[in-house]
């Protein structure tokens, strides 16, 4: 907020700071506080409690030290039980459950009905569910049901989808954010921050879930024209690119760069804009750009070296893995640096970002480190780090992401079990371009010829032609031995073991 160089009455600064804090726009709410005390004013209680719930989205590290050190004068005893919600809170976050549960008991002891007892339920939701104990999580999410009203059905609805998170439900988790955006319906004014971070998981969800309903959802919302507040334009951003890939998803590439666009007019910092270069350098690929795909790969590199990781803590650092993943087909050489780079960062430490308190991420590092050592030729690690990441996204059903890793499986193996996987995963995606991808690479599949010895092929073919050892051996005269040894050498150049299993295979795959 840029200061007015005047000063302002007591009321008046609250009152804008309160109009600010309801509008999404926190950072310039918190400017008014701060001015004011700057001007000398003394700050009523709620101004101070006000303060501490601006700290709570934008700065979690100086919220305990501001409640500790500010004084309340003459507090209700509802402000006193605020005032230990939100040290509860604070110490949740830093990850001392002991002492965030002492403030909270104190917050318990008056809040005992009503809408302030949903607000304290809210509280608890999120603490419980941050030490993963989700049952403990649930009751309070459903004691937060006591208030009926309107914002005590969003915000219970909302609390709903962040359990469906940490029980990795994601589809269950978007149907309740699609029943989140219903109850706001046109009063996104009135509900800015949630609506703001429905739309944005919604959108970032409807990419990898095989929902169609959910990309047709995530872009009409992205599409109206509510104005997002410039705290929230991360997530715009983040929304967008979102859209942007369900619409390449549906096979519609152009409409997927007119997003990308988008997205790149706001990118709200340097690292966002590392990974939208990465976003276009793969658009550019898979629509045959090779050239236009290295420009952005060479301006993303570029970028990323003026980056102060180490100041980073969110999802912003994935632009790493984009990055060694690009790398691996663009510079392969430099690949294993940036893999690298990521993993000496440590845990994510952002307290909103999802990412940080489950398994996708640990899918994510380990997709980016296969396609890296595949590039390295370590197809053993490669197999290693593929199979973890399908493992993940299989289970969790990111289809997309799961039929990447499959495909990648694939090309270091060689082995079609996982281009039938692939092609399972797809089935929603018709029109995609990595349904191109597969069709190529069963193409590929279907023209390698296993080239064997002219004797291992005779054997082969009067095998499939039903033929005992014995008979075999009598046809080709040879030794009913040499006829052994010459299927164990083809069942081990095929990969199977059994007669019938070789037959499927020949017969299947048409490999002689």
């Amino acid at each position: 907020m840029a200061r007015t160089g005047r000063k302002i009455a007591n009321g008046d600064w609250f009152s804008q700071m309160k109009e600010h804090f309801q509008r999404g726009r926190f950072r310039a709410s918190a400017q008014y506080y701060d001015d004011a005390i700057r001007e000398g004013q003394r700050p009523e209680v709620d101004a101070i409690l006000l303060r501490a719930r601006l700290f709570l989205k934008t700065d979690n590290e100086k919220l305990t030290s501001f409640l500790l050190r500010s004084k309340l004068v003459n507090p209700s005893e509802i402000q006193i039980a605020r005032r230990a919600l939100y040290l509860g809170t604070s110490y949740t976050r830093l990850g001392d459950f002991a002492e965030a549960d002492k403030y909270f008991a104190d917050a318990k002891a008056a809040m005992k009905t009503g809408a302030i007892r949903a607000e304290l339920a809210a509280h608890l939701t999120r603490r419980y569910l941050a030490q993963r104990d989700i049952e403990s999580a649930q009751e309070w999410q459903r004691e937060s049901l006591v208030d009926r009203s309107l914002v005590g059905k969003v915000r219970s609805e909302h609390l709903q989808s962040y359990i469906f998170a940490r029980t990795e439900a994601y589809k269950d988790q978007a149907l309740s954010l699609v029943r989140v955006l219903d109850l706001i319906g046109e009063k996104r004014e009135n509900f800015v921050e949630d609506y703001c971070v429905a739309t944005y998981t919604l959108s970032v969800l409807a990419r990898e879930l095989p929902v169609p309903s959910l990309a047709r959802r995530a872009k009409s919302e992205i599409d109206s024209a509510f104005a997002w507040p410039e705290d929230f334009k991360t997530y715009r951003f983040q929304a967008l690119k979102g859209v942007a890939w369900c619409q390449a998803l549906s096979g519609d590439e152009l409409s997927c760069l007119r997003y990308l666009r988008l997205a790149g007019h706001i990118a709200p910092h340097p690292v966002w804009q590392v990974v939208l270069f990465c976003d276009r350098a793969y658009f550019a690929s898979i629509v045959g750009e090779e050239r236009w795909a290295a420009n952005e790969f060479s301006a993303a590199e570029e970028l990323a070296d003026s980056i102060e990781w180490q100041q980073t803590s969110g999802e912003e650092r994935v632009a790493l893995l984009l990055l060694a993943e690009l790398a691996a087909s663009q510079a392969p050489k430099r690949a294993p640096y940036y893999l690298a780079r990521f993993n000496e960062l440590g845990r994510l430490r952002s307290h909103l970002q999802h990412l940080a308190f489950d398994e996708r991420l640990t899918a994510m590092v380990a997709y980016a480190s296969g396609v890296v050592s595949a590039s390295a030729g370590d197809i053993p690690k490669a197999q290693e780090h593929l199979r973890s990441a399908w493992s993940t996204f299989d289970r969790i059903s990111y289809d997309v992401r799961a039929a990447r890793a499959a495909i990648a499986l694939y090309r270091a193996t060689d082995k079609a079990r996982w281009l039938h996987l692939a092609e399972d995963k797809l089935e929603n995606y018709g029109h995609s371009w990595l349904l191109k991808t597969l069709i190529a690479s069963s193409s590929a599949v279907g023209s390698k010829k296993i080239e064997l010895p002219k004797m291992q092929n005779q054997v082969v073919q009067l095998v499939c032609r039903g033929l005992s050892t014995d008979l075999i051996a009598a046809h080709l005269n040879i030794s009913r031995n040499t006829v052994l040894n010459h299927l164990k050498a083809v069942y081990k150049k095929l990969g199977v073991n059994s007669r019938e299993a070789l037959v499927v295979k020949v017969m299947s795959d048409g490999l002689i």
